[in-house]
């Protein structure tokens, strides 16, 4: 039953993560792909990168999530 939960916490840590990292620092519209309409208009095309390596970032932490 210990394993269960351990397994359980680190899924959601995990999904956690990789959300974490799709929404703030890649921020690409295909991640968003089966959001609502109103979600999709609503987000915003970022030419430029939140803080220099923030896409790179963004990437190894979904790789790591993954």
């Amino acid at each position: 039953m210990l394993l269960t939960v351990f397994l359980a916490i680190v899924f959601c840590a995990s999904i956690t993560l990789l959300l974490i990292s799709a929404v703030a620092f890649v921020r690409d519209n295909k991640f968003f792909s089966a959001a609502p309409k109103e979600v999709r208009r609503s987000l915003q095309a970022r030419d430029k990168e939140l803080f220099y390596g923030a896409r790179a970032i963004g990437w190894v932490l979904m790789t790591i999530s993954i």
